[in-house]
């Protein structure tokens, strides 16, 4: 196994991965390089080799589901919440999902970066990879699918530059469990 770790002021990815998936990630950071000022530093360690670098901002999507595709999917089919879920929220995650909650329709992933920031003070990244990050790291301890019962999403439209601008709901699944958590 190898031990991945990807860090920058929005985001904070730790995983281990198989040796392979290590040694793919190695060649992806080589081809896909950010310089030291926008670029997200990217350590991976094993027995046979190591890569510490920086890895361009735009590719923390690819890297993330890199590390998260040899993910189990051992809690997709529970009917109710894993029972150590929000013991392992992040508070950014625990926000996140009080958002979709209050709003109760699907909130664009601009405004949740907004309201985060002006309602909740958290620093948030204004690009897609602020919610991207979040996102992530509920799959990464629980997989995609119940990822995918747990949050909805869809791209709403493209933004002025052309970006594609994602809206989120919650998932019928668990959205009684979650409001009675929340109180809401």
């Amino acid at each position: 196994m190898m031990e991945t770790e990807a860090k920058a002021d929005w985001i904070h990815v730790e995983q281990s991965v198989p040796d392979e998936v290590g040694q793919d990630i190695i060649g992806f950071a080589v081809r896909n390089g950010g310089d030291d000022d926008d670029g997200v530093s990217l350590s991976v360690t094993g027995e046979d080799s190591s890569f510490d670098g920086n890895l361009a901002e735009s590719q923390m999507p690819k890297y993330i589901e890199m590390v998260t595709s040899e993910e189990t999917d051992e809690n997709t089919e529970q009917d109710s919440l894993p029972d150590d879920f929000f013991n392992r929220l992040s508070t950014r995650q625990r926000i996140f999902i009080k958002i979709l909650l209050e709003r109760d329709e699907p909130v664009t992933g601009p405004d949740i970066r907004d309201e985060m920031r002006t309602k909740y003070d958290q620093e948030v990244d204004d690009s897609g990879s602020g919610t991207a990050g979040i996102i992530s790291g509920i799959t990464r301890k629980y997989g995609k699918e119940f990822r995918g019962d747990l949050l909805q999403g869809r791209v709403s439209h493209h933004n002025d530059e052309g970006s594609r601008v994602f809206e989120h709901w919650i998932g019928d699944k668990y959205e009684e469990e979650l409001r009675d958590h929340f109180d809401m």
